[in-house]
């Protein structure tokens, strides 16, 4: 399903499953559950991507770093495509997305919250994590 990037600030429930890394099926359950804030037009949802983004900025975990005051550039504008435990911890060069997983707990690691249960890592983070610079 290689869909291209969205043009503009509104997203399709296709476009935000892939930009989210979920299935449809999911997002429409969290923006039926009002986790996602969708918009009606008829019979279709849209998604603004500004208002995903800040919600979703809002519910970023930071690591210990930031937490004791470290300043930590988080780079501006959309967050991108989020990758999803098993591609964060391969690019990481983790074990497994369960190793990744213990060190969000810890705070090693930047975690984005999209819902309780699902969690998302941002590309430039992780690079900017193992000091890379892209």
């Amino acid at each position: 399903m290689n869909r291209p990037s969205p043009s503009g600030p509104w997203l399709d429930t296709a476009q935000l499953a892939e930009y989210l890394a979920i299935s449809v099926r999911g997002v429409r359950e969290l923006e039926r559950r009002g986790v996602l804030p969708g918009h009606r037009l008829g019979r279709s949802v849209r998604f603004s991507l500004p208002e995903i983004d800040g919600q979703l900025r809002n519910r970023r975990q930071p690591t210990l770093e930031e937490v004791a005051g470290a300043v930590v550039e988080i780079p501006a504008g959309p967050l991108g495509p989020l990758w999803t435990p098993e591609r964060a911890a391969e690019h990481l060069g983790l074990p497994s997305a369960e190793a990744l997983a213990q060190r969000a707990r810890r705070r090693q690691v930047p975690v984005y919250r999209v819902s309780e249960r699902i969690l998302r890592y941002r590309r430039v983070e992780l690079d900017q994590l193992l000091g890379r610079d892209r």
